[in-house]
This record gives structure tokens, sequence and C-alpha cells, in this order.
């Protein structure tokens, strides 16, 4: 186990529903920094965080206040960011996706699945038109392009 603990960002954490995927997959502890604009979230989403038992497992949660695309957090301070049907409802997705990488360190992680069509591969639109959401949510993730 390294000696610090992997910074994983929830962008757009609202009521933290990745979080009992978190309990189950995490080979080890992480420090999961969730970002959401709205205040109110933060009780769901440290609710939700107990009750998939993270804090047991190791895990920690800290959430903080802010948008995708002025994200309140260090260049390089994330290993992974996960995006979970977030850049539909962000003003400038364009400028949310470079925070991403602005946080993002060199080798980081960007995971994302949204729910509009592809615009640019007829292939995965197609398939987003015929799987239903959990099999679009199991195959639709990325690697941010370096």
């Amino acid at each position: 186990m390294p000696a610090v603990e992997p910074v994983i960002v929830e962008l757009g954490i609202g009521t933290y529903p990745n979080a009992p995927f978190y309990a189950r997959a995490a080979p080890q502890r992480i420090d999961v920094v969730g970002v959401d604009p709205n205040e109110a979230m933060e009780p769901y989403a440290k609710r939700a965080a107990a009750s998939a038992g993270l804090a047991e497992r190791g895990h920690s949660l800290r959430v903080v206040s802010g948008v995708g695309e002025a994200l309140p957090l260090a260049d390089g301070s994330a290993d992974a960011v996960v995006c979970t049907l977030t850049l539909c409802s962000v003003r400038d997705p364009v400028a949310a996706v470079a925070e991403v990488r602005r946080v993002l360190r060199p080798g980081g992680i960007f995971l994302f699945i949204e729910h509009v069509l592809s615009p640019t591969d007829a292939l995965l639109a197609q398939q987003q038109r015929t799987l239903t959401p959990l099999q679009v949510m199991g195959h639709s993730y990325s690697r941010l392009a370096s």
C-alpha cells in the first residue's frame, strides 16, 4: 500500500450514488473528494458513504462546494476523476473537461458516463439506444487522452 491514499474526485457527487461501488471495488484506502455546487448535498453524500461502510474500510470522504468549470482543487492533485451523469448539466462541458485535465496527475484517469447520445461515434450511439442504462454504465468509461 502506498504511503498516501489515491485521491479520487467525484465531480457532481450529489447524493453519492457511487459509494457502494467504492466500498466493493477499491483494493486499497482511497481519499474521495466530492465536488458539488449544491452545498445541501453534503449530508446526503456522507450518509451514503456511511451506509456503504466506506469509513470502516479505511476510505475517507471530503465534500467541497464547486462547479466543474472551476474546480476548487490544486493542479495535479487527483489520481482519478469520476463523473457520473454530470457533464450534461454543467454550463460549459469543454471547460469542465479542461479542469479535469488540470487537476489530474500525470497518468491520472478520467472515468465518466453520460446519457447523451454520442455525436461522433455511430456505434456507441447505437449501443446507447439499445442497451439498458446499467449496461451502458458498465461499458462507457474512458481514459482521458494525454
